[in-house]
């Protein structure tokens, strides 16, 4: 690996803890691709650690498996693209400055626990689900406008200010 590369996770990891991804300093890959199935080995795919992941990266999760994002402060650009199965980004360790916002389509589920925020638009899909905070103070939209033609869910323990626009069609719920 070198930075700039893009990198894949896949159902051919083998291995006790095969699929825990242990982040020991900032990094800054291209793209980076979850792309695992519910029911195998690697039904779950976990970034851990003290690092971080930076630069121009995007996430893109595909696959019906989750992927847990619990490492550092994250600063990456190029936003998140949730595709199929589940992304929960609890990283509480350090606030997040992400860039380029958040898509979620196809049946997908996100839950978003951060502390810090994240830039630019969200789009949720029909059938998608995005999930703000998990019973507590953490986790925020994207600060651009809400495209919501899905479900959006706020879990929070204190009274939380939305300052988005959120718009979408007839199908979308609020929560």
């Amino acid at each position: 690996y070198q930075d700039g590369d893009n990198t894949r996770f896949d159902d051919s990891a083998s291995g006790l803890n095969a699929t825990n991804v242990n982040l020991l300093t900032t990094l800054s890959p291209g793209n980076i691709v979850v792309s695992n199935t519910a029911g195998q080995p690697t039904a779950t795919y976990a970034f851990l650690g003290s690092g971080s992941i930076a630069g121009g990266a995007s996430i893109i999760k595909q696959g019906s498996g989750s992927l847990l994002l619990e490492e550092g402060a994250d600063t990456f650009t190029n936003g998140i693209v949730v595709g199929g199965g589940s992304l929960s980004y609890s990283n509480l360790s350090g606030s997040v400055a992400i860039a380029g916002g958040l898509t979620v389509t196809n049946n997908s589920s996100v839950v978003l626990d951060q502390a810090g925020a994240i830039s630019g638009n969200a789009a949720i899909g029909a059938g998608s689900t995005v999930q703000i905070g998990v019973n507590d103070t953490f986790g925020s939209l994207p600060s651009g406008t809400v495209t919501l033609n899905g479900t959006l869910v706020f879990n929070h323990t204190d009274n939380i200010s939305v300052g988005s626009i959120i718009s979408g069609g007839a199908t979308g719920t609020l929560v």
